[in-house]
């Protein structure tokens, strides 16, 4: 799952342009929620509160990838990657795959 958390800002549009390119090029294969800040949605706060990568106070963009992996006793559960930065379309695809793949590996034994 990608989550991508901005303002329609000048700031924020290379990180927009780049998140809804990668969105693109993984679609079927993520869910991607584009959250506008700024207080018209709630999701976005909530997502800004649980995923802010410094526990501190949290800025725009923010770029969130999420996905499910195998823990140290081999409980899988939700494992998360966050940015504040605009860190561009290679950083994106790349923790995108990354998710993919442990995503992939989690679940080879459940039934679909």
């Amino acid at each position: 799952m990608l989550i991508y958390v901005h303002k329609e800002c000048d700031y924020c549009a290379p990180q927009t342009e780049a998140a809804n390119k990668v969105a693109e090029e993984f679609k079927g294969k993520i869910t991607y929620y584009e959250l506008l800040g700024g207080g018209s949605d709630t999701r976005a706060e909530e997502a800004l509160r649980s995923y802010d990568p410094d526990g501190g106070k949290t800025y725009v963009p923010m770029t969130i990838i999420v996905t499910l992996a195998s823990g140290s006793a081999g409980e899988v559960g939700p494992v998360w990657h966050s940015s504040e930065n605009i860190t561009g379309e290679d950083w994106i695809r790349t923790h995108i795959e990354d998710a993919i793949s442990y995503y992939d590996e989690s679940s080879s034994g459940w039934k679909k």
